[in-house]
């Protein structure tokens, strides 16, 4: 039996997002996330680099289960991880010949 929805449909988006609507429930509450159409992002914040391993890791797990719950293919190829830093701004002295 197939499964989906026909590319382009215009039901498609609206019966995706009824179908994926309680994806995000099992995630830990240290985590956000944000979806748009087929797209998922989760975002978190720590002290440490291990802290935020292991939050995002919980959440991706999370999600990972309710994926294969539902029969829902995840791209790993399509997954990407974006590490912001905030460092200290860092101070220049002056050039001598200025």
């Amino acid at each position: 039996m197939m499964s989906g929805t026909p590319q382009g449909s215009p039901l498609s988006p609206l019966l995706y997002i009824m179908y994926t609507a309680d994806s995000m429930n099992g995630i830990p509450t240290h985590t956000e996330h944000g979806l748009f159409a087929d797209d998922t992002a989760l975002w978190t914040s720590g002290h440490t680099l291990t802290s935020l391993r292991s939050r995002l890791q919980k959440s991706i797990d999370a999600f990972e289960s309710w994926c294969k719950s539902w029969k829902l293919k995840l791209q790993p190829t399509k997954t990407e991880l974006i590490h912001f830093s905030l460092h200290p701004r860092k101070k220049y002295k002056k050039s001598s010949d200025s």
